[in-house]
């Protein structure tokens, strides 16, 4: 599936209970373009996301940083998951690789019977490489992940100005961004002319390489422009702030994809 814009992640706020932080500290909910991650049916994807099928009773370790825009230092993936040609009646159960079974095992989506097709949405708890186990219990299956999001861990969370789509424009903390035009390739997604509340922004690679973690996942390409220094805008961690720090700044930003 092709993007037809450049998908900026939205802050949302929320934490659900499967993510593994308390309720007084919640993580931020950072939305992604739907992405099929994994499929054990398909053997064009690469090794460790397609064939074989799971078998019961044998882990599988997914890793989710690195694809479909999902970064690292992440703590838990928002996923809709599908079992296809079930063997009979069985169970999918996650958790962070590298850590031991739990007790109970809880699942994340259950059949009944064979050759079924089921569906569940479901937050994955990962490990600090991005990585979770997937178990089949009692009857193997094949096996979908459909990615939609993720929880950003603390150090993470606290470098992402919270957006929403960067198309025409786009909401920062009240105030609008927007594009003069944008331009994408198979790896670099472009926003040339920014302008925030009508003012051109001007970015150092420090500032360029937060939002391009948030726009796409990936990081800063580069970027390139000039103008006065009395509009650089920096990121204080909960707003957009004019500064004069900068001799450099720039403005056509391009993102890796």
């Amino acid at each position: 599936m092709k993007d037809r814009f450049l998908v900026v992640s939205v802050l949302l706020g929320l934490a659900l209970p499967a993510v593994p932080a308390s309720a007084q500290n919640p993580r931020p909910f950072v939305a992604i373009s739907p992405c099929r991650l994994a499929d054990t049916r398909d053997s064009s994807f690469p090794a460790g996301y397609g064939p074989p099928a799971l078998s019961s009773g044998v882990v599988r370790v997914i890793t989710f940083s690195g694809r479909c825009g999902i970064p690292s230092g992440i703590e838990a993936v928002s996923a809709n998951l599908t079992v296809v040609n079930t063997l009979g009646a069985g169970f999918i159960a996650t958790f962070p690789a590298g850590s031991p079974q739990p007790d109970p095992l809880v699942s994340s989506l259950n059949y009944s019977g064979v050759d079924q097709v089921v569906a569940n949405a479901a937050v994955i708890p990962v490990n600090t490489s991005g990585q979770a186990n997937f178990l089949a219990g009692v009857s193997g299956t094949d096996i979908i992940i459909d990615v939609n999001g993720y929880y950003p861990s603390i150090a993470l969370a606290t470098e992402m100005p919270p957006v929403d789509r960067f198309t025409t424009t786009q909401i920062v903390k009240g105030a609008i961004l927007t594009c003069a035009s944008t331009s994408f390739s198979a790896t670099i997604a472009t926003c040339t002319g920014l302008q925030l509340n009508g003012l051109a922004v001007r970015l150092v690679a420090a500032e360029a390489n937060r939002v391009c973690n948030v726009v796409t996942g990936a990081g800063f390409a580069t970027a390139s422009g000039s103008g006065s220094v009395a509009d650089f805008f920096t990121w204080n961690g909960s707003n957009w702030v004019i500064t004069t720090g900068a001799t450099a700044p720039m403005n056509n930003l391009s993102c890796n994809r």
